[in-house]
């Protein structure tokens, strides 16, 4: 049930920002992209190409 739980990149992008204790807010920040738009993403949205490896980089996970 847990993997159904995380079965979007949106779900597991947010369980990862929450793991590492970052806010929206805070993420967003770091990611230079509004806060509205790292909420668009966690909730199904794709993100741009260009935010995807800084992304990454900076949760420390792997682009897959």
């Amino acid at each position: 049930m847990a993997r159904e739980l995380l079965n979007t990149p949106g779900k597991r992008l947010r369980a990862v920002r929450v793991s590492v204790g970052f806010s929206q807010r805070e993420l967003a920040e770091k990611l230079g992209v509004t806060q509205s738009y790292l909420s668009r993403i966690e909730r199904g949205g794709n993100p741009i190409n260009s935010v995807v490896v800084p992304l990454a980089q900076i949760l420390d996970v792997s682009t897959d």
